[in-house]
């Protein structure tokens, strides 16, 4: 839709840009064809959201139906149905990656179905064998199998997910009683960080890459504190020297190239 927009009120001032001599014929075709081709390239949102919803409200429901009637159920039939949610999970990934390729809404809606399933499998295999742990070893098996998710199907909305739970990892660990430092946070964020500069070369100006320029600060922002464990008076040096970072980090020249008023005046340059 921005785009949409954006188009149109800069496709009404070419005539005049030509006609002042700021720009040739040359250059506006040029324009008019980049934003022709992202117009093209735009994802139908509202599929995508109704995907997205639709395969979480399936996966919430199921998950309601199965835990009404799950004392009733043999221990075959809870394992039989912890897992039920997985393989359907695979076979729609497997249906959006060699099938529907190229379709937002499946690939979106069938990543983010697997990612629910593989959190509820957990749960159910531990509730079934009455396994003991806390909610920071939970999240931490959730985020460790959900890993490959992002990757495979190329999901955006996994890889916000999955950006969501190292986060709530994070919290649970260093800002939980008993406060405890633990490093895997960090180790999460280093494989997430590849696939966030896959989005930026891919679609600069997309929302998937707005969305983790917010994100991935914020995230970073609260998780910073676990060093505070035995450090607490580093922590105001630390917390001064991250900022300066992000400062300079969103003076890069590949992060400025994710606003589209930057690449029209790349364009206007040529």
């Amino acid at each position: 839709m921005k785009f949409n927009l954006l188009f149109m009120n800069l496709k009404k001032d070419l005539p005049d840009l030509i006609a002042a001599g700021i720009i040739d014929e040359t250059t506006a075709q040029n324009i008019q064809e980049y934003y022709q081709k992202k117009e093209n390239e735009s994802p139908n949102k509202l599929v995508i959201a109704f995907g997205i919803i639709g395969a979480v409200l399936v996966g919430l429901g199921i998950i309601l139906i199965v835990a009404h009637n799950w004392d009733y159920f043999p221990r075959t039939v809870k394992i039989g149905i912890a897992f039920l949610p997985v393989l359907l999970g695979l076979l729609f990934s497997g249906i959006a990656v060699f099938k529907k390729k190229g379709n937002i809404g499946w690939i979106e809606g069938s990543a983010v179905f697997l990612v629910l399933s593989i959190g509820a499998c957990i749960s159910l295999i531990s509730q079934t064998y009455q396994v003991s742990g806390t909610l920071s070893s939970f999240l931490f098996t959730w985020l460790l199998l959900s890993l490959p998710v992002f990757y495979v199907l190329d999901s955006v909305i996994a890889a916000i997910l999955f950006l969501i739970g190292i986060t709530a990892y994070q919290i649970t660990t260093v800002y939980n009683y008993p406060k405890q430092e633990d490093l895997y946070y960090w180790i999460f964020l280093l494989t997430l960080i590849p696939y966030y500069y896959y989005l930026i070369l891919k679609q600069p100006t997309s929302n998937a890459v707005s969305a983790f320029n917010w994100l991935l600060p914020i995230s970073i922002t609260i998780s910073l504190g676990g060093f505070a464990h035995h450090n607490e008076e580093w922590l105001f040096i630390g917390y001064m020297s991250l900022f300066s970072l992000f400062y300079l980090i969103g003076k890069l020249d590949v992060l400025l190239k994710t606003n589209p008023s930057i690449m029209v005046l790349d364009l206007l340059e040529q």
